[in-house]
C-alpha cells in the first residue's frame, strides 16, 4: 500500500479491514509457506496499530517518514512473530519495533 502523506495513509487506514486472530492464523500458515499476498494482508490488517501508536505521538512526529519507519516495523514483527503460538500477542511484539522505530526517526530527525 502505497502513501503520498500522513492524511493518505490515516483515509487509507480507516478503510482497511481488521484481522481476527483465525484470520491471521490462516494468512500467517500461508505466508510460511511462501504466499507474499499472505504477508502483504497481514500487514494491512494490522496498519489500525501503526495508526494509533503514530497518533498518540505530537502533531510534529506525524510524518510520512515517521509512517514509513514505523510500516517498516510492522514487516518486521509480522516476519518475525509465530501467530499459531500463544505465548504473546501480535500488538505486544509490535509494539517493541514501533518503539524502536520511533526512537530511530527521532534520532536520525
Amino acid at each position: 500500500m502505497l502513501f503520498i502523506s500522513f492524511e493518505d495513509f490515516v483515509s487509507k487506514v480507516n478503510k482497511t479491514e481488521k484481522l481476527n486472530s483465525e484470520s491471521a492464523e490462516k494468512l500467517y500458515k500461508a505466508m510460511k509457506n511462501g504466499d507474499e499476498n499472505a504477508r502483504e494482508a497481514l500487514i494491512e490488517g494490522y496498519l489500525y496499530l501503526v495508526k494509533a501508536h503514530i497518533l498518540r505521538m505530537k502533531p510534529e512526529m506525524r510524518t510520512l517518514r515517521h509512517v514509513l519507519e514505523c510500516v517498516r516495523a510492522l514487516g518486521k514483527a509480522v516476519d518475525t512473530f509465530d501467530f499459531t503460538s500463544k505465548s504473546e500477542t501480535f500488538a505486544h511484539r509490535l509494539s517493541f519495533y514501533l518503539r524502536n522505530a520511533t526512537t530511530k526517526y527521532i534520532v536520525e530527525r
